[in-house]
């Protein structure tokens, strides 16, 4: 067995994201809900964030807004999209029934894994 130093690689680093919008718990009385936060993958970036609204997906976010802010906090050193790591998505509610809601954030990173986070609760009104 020959050892190549060479054709080590490292296993890819996980996402890291937040959602700022909407928080835990709202209580939703409009017919559109904007989506917004940040996604962070070191080394080899996010490819796609997608909202998901009860598991199901409602499509994918707008990626790529400027976040200096992350990158200062988070000392984002190698991650190819920054500074531009944020997200955003206005949802159509309207066909959701109303009632209690789960949404959570799916990111494919540019190496292909797929986590979920940033899982926030929250009602949606009768109509």
């Amino acid at each position: 067995i020959r050892h190549n130093p060479g054709a080590l690689q490292a296993c890819p680093l996980p996402s890291l994201g937040w959602v700022d919008q909407p928080q835990s718990d709202a209580l939703i009385s409009e017919n559109s809900l904007q989506v917004s936060g940040w996604v962070i993958n070191e080394g080899l970036g996010v490819k796609n964030v997608e909202i998901l609204i009860n598991g199901v997906s409602q499509g994918f976010a707008n990626y790529g807004l400027p976040r200096a802010d992350v990158v200062a906090v988070m000392l984002v050193k190698t991650d190819p999209n920054a500074p531009n790591l944020g997200f955003d998505m206005t949802l159509d509610l309207s066909s959701i029934p109303s009632g209690s809601v789960t949404l959570a954030v799916r990111t494919t990173g540019a190496s292909g894994e797929i986590q979920t986070f940033g899982v926030r609760n929250f009602e949606i009104e009768e109509k």
